[in-house]
């Protein structure tokens, strides 16, 4: 049972007396000041009887109701007692009288900082107690800026002295800038003209409002200018309208002459007269140009002219049945020709006079043209490479006209011994040998995969490689070389040497090359053992390496003298040799620092000599005449102590310099000259009969070295060379390290002679040749045998059927070669022309050169067939091939008889050297 507590009496008269008093509640309510953000106080006194309960007591327990009439019923947030007002408690109600504000919002001006928006603000109204003024006007979103925006924050707030602002940016119409009226100005570019307008109500930095400022321009919208300019007038936007009267196009087109192709000639003229204001040059707008043309037959279209006239002709051919063309049928005998008759017509003309099997009679010699003698086609007049049993029913008989067979062609300009250049390791492939050990794989030497062939690498991109690397197969299967845009690759190895031999070659110029200044790069090849990159220890090598090849050849025909490769001395000696159908080797030298002499700039690779007065130059000259030094460079890629070198690639441009524009060059042109130590140079060398090589100087060293020669009725020669006149207006070409036509008049006036070399660019490079008289050679694959033909006939135009010229390779001289016309390399550099060739060159060639065989089959290399048309000019013994290339194109042999007799030109020359070195003082 629970027991039962009693209270104590006294304890139930107070509570008695508790229950009727009245209990604790909170008195009036008294609005306060705002507390926090969005919160106001409230309080308000205890009143009623609070007996012996403390103050936290009844702030725990006595709830306020409706505080400050609002529907908040809670317990106080706190209760303080003050002295003399007794106790009181505290509520935090919401008031939104409290919460950050703006002041209304104020429309101001145009923003200096944002395009097109106008600024609107206000002033912060309130900032709640232990907030900052700045995150007050960043918490508030204002509605209604400008009218229509929805609620958003201010885009920036200030103090401005004024008070605390918040600013909101709005995009105006009535802030953003415009465009003026245009005005409509030249043609700037192809198809399209420049307009201008002034830039109106910047309100902002003019450029950046110009960038974002549309237009509509004679029609054409634009979001903004292509191009925004300041003058003294104002900002200005530039507009490129288009406008076909801005577009290229041919007006005037007047029927002409007869070209020597067998076609009709239209002219007509380029309709715009400032082309630097369209940013063209004529070259450029006259190569992209077509037009239609209403021929003999009918309207023909032309995606460009045949050729281009500067300033401002253009020249399209059409066929035309009046028109007779330049061919083997119309061409005219030489002296001495004679007339072979056959009933042999499976044949052609070029197989009977060159009695190519020895089935048709002596003397043997090179054709000239032919007539069908019997049948329905009686009479018909066929080119030397016609077959007519395959041609025309009934003809059973054909006459051949046909020339004395030539004296041989020459080389004027060959490396035979680079590989030992260059400080020994730039060149793979020996010139002689065994061929296993000469022409090996490269690989040891270039890397994996020819990665490491850093010449390659660099220049190979000009021939079409695409690097780095490159195929490395050597003997015997021959798959990475030789091929004609290989660079560091043997091309004159003796067995390809003596089939060029067979071929009709019967003269080479053997220069010992380097250049030590380029090959000191380190990126460049790297040095063979014992060996350094300086000019003079290169040549003395290569030289002495000519000595010992002749020794190989003849220790295997069976001794001394006996061999087809002979270094001659004299021009007697080459006559000798060329009677004998040997092929005659001149040496020569072509360096950058000829007998170590420096400009007086130079020596950053090398000390060089010091001084290179005549006494020293008369020395180096006995020296190396004595070693078998026939022909010499003055200047090669650098200027040096005896002149000024041509400027034209990366490997020259250190020289002084001046614009030589205005004589029709594209590039700039040395300014140097022939130095005193290159007067006694020259002095020296005439003295002695030894052959001047004019090529690689600047113009003005050129015209100081002809004045010398000129006065003593002494040759030059041009030995590799391109031609200025002959190539396209403002083309890479047009340089000084080329020949103009006055330059090649001058030479040749002196009994000297040019050669060109065979690499003579590309298609855009060099027009299509029409030169009176002479055929026309097609020209739609660049780079090839047909680009050569276009340069040969310019100079054949110049030098007349006698004229003393030529052609050279360059081998192993870091030039490439013409690209074939057809196969996978086929019209390398236009592949879309290279499947549409026609035409091949046909095998076995026939040669009609005294001391050749008359038969010569493809080129055999180990386990490899080369040949022209799909190999291109690969090695040395190619050149007959790409002569015979040329004769499939078009070329007659009288055209060709100059080249085809060079070797006979060159030995001339040289008498005439000799004859008059004994007057030179």
């Amino acid at each position: 049972m629970k027991r039962l507590t009693t209270l104590p009496l006294l304890s139930v008269l107070l509570l008695g007396s508790a229950g009727a008093l009245a209990a604790p509640t909170w008195d009036s309510y008294v609005k306060d000041s705002c507390q926090a953000n969005g919160t106001r106080q409230w309080s308000a006194k205890i009143k009623g009887d609070t007996g012996n309960m403390t103050l936290d007591q009844i702030c725990k327990s006595v709830v306020g109701v409706k505080v400050g009439g609002t529907s908040l019923t809670a317990l106080p947030n706190r209760c303080v007692s003050y002295t003399f007002n007794g106790w009181w408690g505290e509520w935090n109600v919401p008031d939104s009288s409290c919460a950050p504000s703006f002041y209304p919002v104020e429309k101001g001006a145009c923003s200096d900082t944002r395009f097109g928006a106008r600024v609107y603000s206000a002033r912060v109204n309130f900032v709640p107690p232990g907030m900052s003024w700045e995150t007050a006007c960043a918490s508030v979103k204002v509605a209604n800026i400008a009218g229509w925006e929805q609620p958003r924050f201010a885009d920036r707030c200030l103090n401005k002295g004024t008070g605390e602002w918040g600013e909101w940016d709005s995009m105006d119409g009535s802030c953003q800038s415009t465009f003026g009226a245009p005005e409509k100005k030249q043609c700037n570019s192809n198809g399209k003209r420049l307009y201008t307008a002034r830039l109106e109500n910047t309100y902002t930095d003019w450029d950046y409002a110009c960038q974002h400022t549309s237009a509509n321009i004679a029609g054409q919208a634009f979001g903004k200018p292509d191009r925004c300019v300041k003058e003294v007038t104002g900002e200005w936007g530039e507009f490129n309208v288009n406008d076909s009267s801005c577009s290229p196009h041919w007006t005037n087109v007047v029927k002409g002459r007869c070209s020597d192709s067998g076609r009709r000639i239209f002219s007509g003229k380029l309709n715009i007269d400032k082309l630097a204001d369209a940013g063209l040059t004529f070259a450029k707008a006259c190569a992209e140009t077509g037009a239609t043309i209403h021929g003999p037959s009918g309207d023909i279209a032309f995606k460009r002219p045949n050729r281009c006239t500067a300033p401002d002709t253009g020249e399209f051919e059409v066929f035309d049945s009046s028109c007779s063309p330049a061919n083997d049928s119309n061409v005219a005998a030489s002296a001495g020709s004679f007339v072979k008759s056959t009933a042999h017509v499976e044949l052609s003309c070029n197989d009977v006079c060159a009695n190519s099997t020895g089935n048709w009679g002596f003397p043997t010699g090179a054709c000239v043209k032919g007539s069908i003698n019997d049948g329905p086609n009686a009479g018909k007049a066929i080119t030397c490479g016609d077959k007519p049993a395959s041609l025309y029913a009934g003809a059973t008989a054909m006459a051949c006209t046909c020339a004395p067979p030539a004296s041989g062609f020459a080389d004027t300009h060959a490396h035979q011994m680079a590989y030992l250049g260059f400080g020994g390791r730039a060149f793979v492939g020996k010139a002689f040998g065994p061929i296993e050990e000469a022409l090996p794989w490269c690989d040891p030497v270039h890397g994996p995969g020819g990665a490491l062939d850093s010449v390659t690498n660099v220049i190979g991109a000009f021939e079409g490689l695409v690097g780095p690397g490159h195929k490395v197969g050597g003997f015997p299967a021959y798959d990475g070389w030789p091929r004609w845009n290989s660079l560091t690759h043997q091309q004159v190895y003796e067995d390809w040497l003596k089939r060029a031999v067979d071929g009709g070659m019967r003269l080479m110029v053997m220069h010992a090359v380097n250049n030590q200044d380029i090959f000191g790069v380190p990126m460049f090849a790297g040095k063979a053992a014992g060996r350094t990159k300086e000019d003079m220890e290169a040549v003395d090598l290569q030289l002495a390496e000519a000595f010992r090849m002749q020794q190989h050849i003849d220790n295997k025909a069976g001794g001394a003298g006996l061999g087809w490769y002979r270094i001659v001395k004299t021009p007697a000696e080459a006559r000798a040799v060329n009677a004998q159908g040997k092929l005659a080797v001149v040496l020569g030298m072509e360096v950058d620092h000829l007998f170590d002499c420096y400009s007086d700039k130079d020596g950053a690779f090398g000390d060089g000599v010091k001084i290179c007065d005549p006494a020293f130059i008369e020395t180096q000259l006995t020296k190396y005449f004595n070693m078998g030094v026939r022909h010499l460079h003055p200047m090669h890629f650098k200027e040096n102590a005896f002149g000024g070198a041509a400027l034209y690639n990366a490997g020259t441009w250190d020289s002084d310099s001046h614009d030589c524009s205005a004589d029709g060059y594209s590039q700039v042109c040395g300014s140097i000259g022939l130095k005193p130590s290159g007067q006694a140079l020259v002095r020296g060398m005439m003295k002695r009969g030894m052959l001047i090589d004019v090529d690689h100087m600047d113009r003005r060293t050129f015209r100081d070295t002809m004045a010398m020669t000129e006065l003593q009725g002494y040759p030059v020669i041009s030995g590799h060379v391109g031609l200025v006149d002959a190539s396209a207006q403002g083309g890479d070409r047009r340089h000084e390290g080329n020949l103009k036509d006055e330059e090649v008049k001058r030479i040749l006036a002196g009994g000297g002679m040019v050669s060109l070399i065979t690499a003579q660019g590309h298609r855009d490079e060099t027009p299509t040749a029409h030169r009176a008289g002479l055929p026309v050679v097609a020209h739609d694959c660049g780079g090839t045998s047909q680009t050569f033909a276009q340069t040969y006939l310019h100079l054949l135009s110049l030098a007349g059927p006698n004229g003393r010229i030529g052609f050279s390779t360059d081998f192993n001289g870091f030039a490439g070669e013409p690209a074939p016309r057809f196969g996978v390399d086929g019209c390398f550099f236009q592949k879309e022309i290279g499947a549409a060739q026609v035409n091949p060159t046909q095998y076995p060639l026939s040669i009609a050169v005294k001391g050749s065989p008359a038969l010569l089959g493809r080129s055999k290399i180990g386990e490899r067939t080369f040949d022209i048309n799909g190999d291109g000019l690969a090695h040395i013994g190619m050149l007959p091939d790409f002569i015979a290339d040329l004769r499939t194109q078009g070329l007659r042999q009288p055209d060709l008889t100059p080249l085809m007799n060079s070797a006979e030109s060159y030995i001339r020359m040289w008498e005439q050297a000799v004859a008059k070195s004994t007057s030179v003082p």
